[in-house]
């Protein structure tokens, strides 16, 4: 990813590549790091992550594209219609006991979720931002722990291990097998990774995505009559940038430079 970051910015200097071409860059970047990570052996979706963030990590990238629209029409596009396919996949009667699964019960499936969200990013993210420098004060800690969404990663790598614990290699079967009693172990897990997962992918969808629509009603019900926006929770203060970020800020550097 650092490379290939190093790469862009040579062309970009020289002027080989226009604003389509870098926006076309990184979706070959994510294709051309799948196929390193397959042909290595290895976890094609780790070697992706590592791909884009050794490329995106300075901000350069990002900060080049910013007048583009089309890279937030793809995410709209691919992330509405895989949490479509999600919806329609969910395993709604394996959230309660089965005799294979007799501990996988609704409440006990709220509380593991609960427990996910709190302690997922939320504690590191507090523990570790005073050595972080792009992270200033407790609220944006609070605020970037909180914000850690799992959807389509969570999915796959579920995939993954219950492909593994079907078959011991990366290809799940092509139905779900049938279990028949005494249960082992192992096919316990098989049975109880899936929707054990899917429930927290669930409620975490619910959670972050209802979050900001709570961040801007908070926002909209605390401004005075006259100030407030015309439409309910049209209100993005709640959603500003960083402290360092923030337009004033970025005035004073521009005076300082």
């Amino acid at each position: 990813g650092t490379i290939f970051n190093r790469l862009l910015r040579f062309s970009d200097g020289r002027g080989y590549v226009d604003s389509a071409g870098m926006i076309v860059f990184y979706l070959l970047l994510a294709v051309f790091s799948v196929g390193v990570g397959s042909i290595l052996g290895s976890d094609d979706f780790l070697v992706a992550f590592g791909a884009g963030y050794g490329f995106a990590r300075d901000g350069w990238f990002s900060k080049k594209i910013k007048d583009a629209h089309l890279p937030d029409v793809t995410d709209l596009l691919l992330n509405s219609a895989m949490f479509i396919y999600l919806g329609t996949i969910m395993p709604w009667e394996a959230f309660s006991a089965r005799d294979i699964t007799p501990y996988v019960t609704p409440w006990r499936l709220f509380g593991f979720a609960a427990l996910v969200l709190c302690f997922r990013r939320i504690p590191i993210m507090l523990a570790t931002y005073k050595i972080n420098p792009d992270i200033r004060t407790f609220r944006e800690a609070l605020f970037c722990g909180h914000f850690g969404p799992m959807g389509l990663g969570a999915i796959f790598l579920a995939i993954e291990a219950r492909a593994t614990l079907e078959t011991g290699t990366s290809e799940p079967l092509p139905h779900p097998p049938k279990f028949s009693p005494p249960y082992s172990n192992r096919e316990k897990a098989v049975e109880m990774l899936w929707p054990v997962i899917c429930f927290v992918v669930m409620c975490s969808t619910f959670v972050h995505g209802l979050s900001v629509l709570g961040l801007s009603l908070a926002s909209h019900f605390r401004r005075k009559e006259g100030e407030r926006a015309p439409l309910l929770a049209q209100e993005t203060d709640p959603l500003d940038g960083m402290e360092h970020e923030r337009p004033e800020d970025m005035d004073t550097d521009h005076e300082e430079d």
